[in-house]
């Protein structure tokens, strides 16, 4: 991971503005066009949906760290302008930058997102799940108590 990368589940408060966000649309991740730098919070808050979900992946050289999905439209294009001086970059394409260590908690980010999106509802009843009550990284059935982690 990166170096001083502390990985944690839970955050307490308000994210703040200085956050580092790793933001995908699909496979693709929002960083600087010249030196792959992620956006801060205050960054992504137009291209972000008012209810999207913020994981909190850890913190880097003493900064939180989150992973949110960018607003898309129908056709699957990000829906809002994105911040000046970024562009949605494949995630493939940081295999080859100079940062081994940015792909690697990148990777983990669009790891936690795709199970985020894909157990929004139970996979044994269909009720729709919830965050868990002890801030673990965990959906929860409120119906059958079914618990689902990420792997």
């Amino acid at each position: 991971m990166i170096a001083d990368f502390i990985p944690a589940s839970a955050f307490k408060g308000h994210i703040p503005y200085e956050a580092g966000i790793l933001a995908f649309s699909g496979d693709q991740l929002l960083l600087s066009r010249h030196d792959y730098d992620w956006p801060t919070y205050v960054d992504v808050l137009s291209c972000t949906a008012l209810d999207a979900e913020w994981h909190f992946l850890g913190h880097v050289r003493g900064q939180p760290v989150f992973a949110v999905e960018l607003i898309v439209d129908q056709s699957g294009a990000v829906a809002a302008a994105l911040p000046s001086g970024y562009d949605l970059l494949p995630l493939r394409q940081l295999i080859m930058a100079a940062d081994t260590n940015l792909f690697q908690l990148a990777g983990r980010a669009a790891q936690i997102l795709d199970w985020a999106r894909t157990h929004r509802f139970c996979g044994q009843c269909g009720t729709r799940t919830q965050p868990h009550a002890t801030g673990e990284r965990a959906r929860v059935c409120p119906a059958c108590e079914h618990s689902s982690y990420p792997r």
